[in-house]
């Protein structure tokens, strides 16, 4: 009994040391950007893989005392620790400056557009480039939108949260960065509530709440993917409470926010085609007074999936010179697009053997659905990492940091020798080097299991 007090004592103190470590790294991102463009590719990945490490020792630490002792050594005392430098490191990410990311602006002027000229959809900010009645503050905002000849691809739900930051302070930061750390500690909540339903222990909730992912893409460079994830998690666990009809509409709520969600979508209603109508019934009513139309279809989405093209694996090896003569690009997607619909069918068939909803992997669902698009960027993560808590793999959390390397473009490099959004190719190749490395280790450890 004292030995294990002790080891308690041991591993709190660790936490305490760790977390306070982690608080350092943080403040300096805090020192290093409070301004646009102030932050270098340096500030990013060395407080990014510096802070992972930390969380990962954390995490293991408690995982190899389960695996040697099958005794849970994770306490209520540990949680508390966790949860409380996991707040404090948000709070310190709330007043950090997004670190090389522009898209913010665009959230900024979609909530003015939406007040002011009662839909963003298919008006591009360039058109307001002459608009002499614009204050100098949307002034700077236009000036700084990333592709402004392209009109808005967010969903309505999204468009609507931009609205309300709109009008809570116009062209302020703090309005959005509040919701999306709400939607952040949302999902921290739901992860945890989903791994007491499978009585589980809580320890690997380090692996969310302390990634520096996480903190980046979401409190401090604020993109708005974790509203949407955080519905899919409510409808999952809505589902699983019998609560049927009210996960129809959840989950209504998520594709309204990023279509990404339907992928799950019919694994969870199924055949049931009144939850069906249901579905399809809310999607229909937060997306009218829009556009239904326009928010469905956007200018925008339908030019980002035409011609955007960056840091996807497969793609990248389809277009090399010895298959390119073969294949199109849009030849590529078409292949890549009917791969991932025969996963999804695999997927689909699996629910229907198992209606238990958090049987659902969606860490390998959304990896297959990823690899497959022409755009990986390192905040979509975020779909398949709550479930990479609740089944911890390696290639799931050294992707949460490797994915870091994708910021090594021309844009953030300064480099002349390639495109703006063009990687350098050192950078790509390490950053899915590491991943396969970690899949192969998942592959071997798993193959012992089976032995």
């Amino acid at each position: 009994m004292q030995s294990r007090v002790s080891n308690n004592n041991r591993s709190q103190l660790m936490l305490i040391i760790c977390g306070c470590l982690s608080v350092v790294l943080y403040l300096y991102w805090l020192s290093q950007s409070t301004d646009y463009a102030e932050a270098t590719l340096f500030d990013l990945w060395f407080i990014g893989f510096v802070a992972a490490f930390i969380s990962f020792c954390c995490w293991y630490y408690f995982h190899r005392g389960y695996k040697s002792t099958s005794i849970d050594l994770f306490t209520k005392k540990h949680l508390f620790c966790v949860l409380f430098f996991a707040l404090l490191f948000r709070l310190i990410g709330f007043f950090v400056f997004p670190i090389l990311e522009d898209d913010f602006y665009r959230f900024l002027w979609d909530g003015r557009l939406l007040i002011e000229e009662g839909s963003p959809y298919g008006i591009p900010p360039s058109r307001f480039f002459a608009d002499a009645t614009l204050s100098d503050k949307f002034n700077d905002i236009l000036g700084n939108i990333n592709h402004p000849d392209v009109s808005t691809i967010y969903g309505p739900i999204l468009q609507w949260l931009f609205a309300l930051a709109y009008l809570i302070a116009p062209g302020e930061l703090w309005p959005l960065k509040m919701i999306m750390v709400l939607a952040d500690i949302g999902i921290i909540a739901a992860i945890l509530f989903m791994l007491k339903l499978r009585n589980a222990s809580y320890y690997h909730i380090i692996l969310y709440a302390w990634s520096p992912l996480i903190i980046k893409e979401f409190v401090v460079s604020i993109h708005p993917d974790v509203i949407s994830v955080l519905f899919l998690l409510l409808g999952i666990i809505l589902s699983y409470k019998g609560l049927i009809y009210w996960s129809a509409v959840i989950l209504a709520l998520a594709v309204s926010s990023k279509i990404f969600a339907f992928i799950a979508v019919p694994l969870l209603l199924g055949f049931a085609v009144k939850r069906w109508l249901v579905f399809i019934a809310v999607c229909v009513v937060v997306s009218i007074p829009l556009g239904l139309k326009a928010a469905w279809i956007p200018d925008g989405l339908v030019a980002m999936a035409t011609h955007w093209f960056f840091n996807a694996p497969l793609y990248s090896l389809l277009t090399l010179d010895i298959f390119s003569s073969l294949l199109s690009f849009n030849a590529i997607k078409i292949l890549l697009l009917s791969i991932f619909s025969c996963i999804w069918f695999y997927f689909f068939f699996l629910k229907s053997l198992n209606e238990n909803p958090l049987t659902i992997r969606g860490d390998y669902l959304f990896l297959f659905f990823f690899l497959c698009l022409p755009a990986l960027n390192a905040w979509y993560l975020v779909w398949l990492l709550p479930f990479a808590v609740i089944w911890p793999t390696r290639w799931a959390w050294v992707a949460s940091f490797s994915i870091l390397l994708s910021y090594g473009s021309g844009i953030n490099l300064a480099s002349t020798d390639v495109d703006l959004y063009e990687q350098l190719p050192l950078f790509f190749v390490i950053q899915y080097l590491l991943i396969l490395l970690a899949m192969g280790l998942d592959i071997v450890e798993a193959k012992k299991k089976l032995l």
